[in-house]
């Protein structure tokens, strides 16, 4: 907004309270609504099938150094390849929900436009004999 950089809520109060701007933006939500526990459960099952590995060939490495072999050990790659397939499964609906943010922003900005609310910037003006003010629109 006028080169200030807005923070989530900030964005989120202006646009959704915007009538140019408020479908676009519910587009958007509803697309994230979707995409972000799809991808917050994806990286939970990487991270978590991972840890399991790690924690399996730390075990096979003290059994091996201790002369036990034969032992099972647990293997999360099931859970990496569900993590992976539910992050990729997300991002069919992070690029449009992306899209309709961008668009959401770019009608806000038209409307402001349209709706004779124009960006004015003011400046104190020091001549010599005088000081002024100058509104550039």
């Amino acid at each position: 907004m006028n080169g200030q950089v807005l923070k989530g809520k900030e964005l989120k109060s202006i646009l959704a309270s915007n009538p140019a701007s408020r479908p676009e933006y519910q587009k958007f939500k509803a697309n994230m609504n979707v995409a972000s526990p799809l991808i917050i459960v994806g990286s939970a099952c990487i991270l978590t099938g991972a840890v399991i590995n790690l924690s399996s060939s730390i075990k096979e490495a003290n059994d091996v150094n201790n002369g036990e072999l034969g032992n099972s050990y647990p293997g999360g790659l099931g859970l990496i390849l569900v993590g992976a397939a539910l992050d990729l499964v997300s991002l069919p609906l992070l690029f449009p929900a992306q899209k309709h943010l961008v668009k959401s922003v770019e009608d806000y900005n038209a409307s402001l436009k349209t709706s004779g609310r124009i960006p004015a910037q003011v400046d104190v003006v020091l001549h010599p004999a005088t000081i002024g003010i100058r509104v550039t629109f």
